[in-house]
């Protein structure tokens, strides 16, 4: 006949008290011996100097420190105005025909030929003109009138040097300047300044050739020095 009596069940518990004791025991001794352990070191006898001879008054004095030179103060930059260098030289003139003269021309000659082709005599520029065309107040004070008043471009202002160039144009028989074109250099931005300022600018006395006004052209030459 079969008992009715259940196995007894292995539990893990049985002991664990005994455990945890043994291991917190094991614990402590390590840690006490840790901090308890001690080396083996050896002792000197001998005392260790450290100042063999006392201190001077010269070891005692107070160190100086140079003084710091404040830095220089810069100058703010200043960008110089181009100059513009009158040239005192005589511009050349060209002699034009008053405009109620008309040369007799022959249809049937002076055509395709060399030399003069109208058969038009003119004398030398120095015995038909009997005054200039020149500006009212003098070309100091037309060179000054320029350098006051004229826009240099920027692409010039980078460059260092002198930049000359030669306006030509035409001064009329009421002293109106016409026909402004550039007659020597390629910069026609400084072309454009230039003849908005002579097409504003100060009157000129016009040219005089026996004891009448006549339109003449002339050649005015303007040198811009850049030293940024």
């Amino acid at each position: 006949m079969q008992s009715t009596e259940k196995p007894k069940q292995k539990t893990y518990r049985q002991g664990s008290g005994l455990y945890f004791s043994a291991g917190l025991l094991l614990s402590m001794v390590l840690i006490i011996t840790a901090f308890e352990w001690k080396s083996a070191y050896q002792i000197i006898d001998t005392p260790i100097v450290l100042i063999e001879e006392p201190l001077s008054e010269d070891d005692f004095k107070p160190v100086v420190l140079p003084a710091v030179p404040s830095p220089p103060r810069q100058s703010p930059n200043i960008e110089e105005v181009p100059e513009i260098t009158p040239t005192m030289e005589e511009p050349p003139i060209e002699p034009l025909l008053p405009d109620d003269e008309e040369p007799e021309v022959n249809p049937l000659e002076g055509l395709f030929t060399e030399g003069n082709p109208f058969g038009v005599e003119t004398p030398p520029t120095a015995e038909v003109i009997n005054r200039e065309a020149a500006p009212v107040d003098g070309y100091k004070d037309f060179y000054d009138y320029l350098h006051k008043n004229l826009r240099v471009p920027e692409h010039l202002l980078d460059q260092r040097g002198e930049t000359r160039i030669v306006i030509s144009f035409v001064v009329d028989t009421d002293g109106r300047i016409t026909d402004i074109s550039l007659a020597e250099g390629s910069d026609k931005e400084l072309e454009r300044q230039v003849k908005r300022l002579l097409e504003k600018g100060p009157a000129w006395a016009p040219a005089w050739q026996h004891d009448r006004k006549v339109r003449v052209r002339k050649a005015l030459p303007i040198v811009i020095k850049t030293n940024r």
